[in-house]
């Protein structure tokens, strides 16, 4: 079988996986998450699978970021600019986050 080469130039910052520096460190902090839930006692029979598939879910989502920088045409991209700041959200000035996750870190949502 013949090895292709990419068609694309691929930027410094960019690792094997396609993630950027950033991506890659938010990508360990997920494994390092999934580590630390598999060491507390089960609750319920079903938690293992429902944590695993929000896992699968984090890595599909920034999986499509790296198909939105080599495909662009496909995936198209949206620039909004900064992210969302842990402060602001508990200030109740970002209500750009899901009603569990406010939960989680004591925030009402409307």
């Amino acid at each position: 079988m013949e090895t292709r080469k990419a068609k694309m130039k691929v930027p410094q910052f960019i690792d094997r996986c396609g993630y950027t520096k950033e991506e890659r460190e938010v990508s360990n902090k997920l494994f390092d998450c999934y580590s630390a839930f598999l060491d507390l006692d089960r609750e319920h029979p079903e938690e293992m699978k429902e944590f695993g598939y929000a896992i699968h879910l984090i890595q599909d989502v920034i999986g499509t970021r790296v198909l939105r920088r080599v495909y662009p045409k496909g995936y198209p991209t949206y620039k909004i600019k900064g992210g969302i700041k842990m402060e602001d959200v508990k200030a109740g000035k970002e209500r750009q986050i899901s009603s569990s996750i406010a939960m989680l870190i004591g925030v009402e949502k409307e």
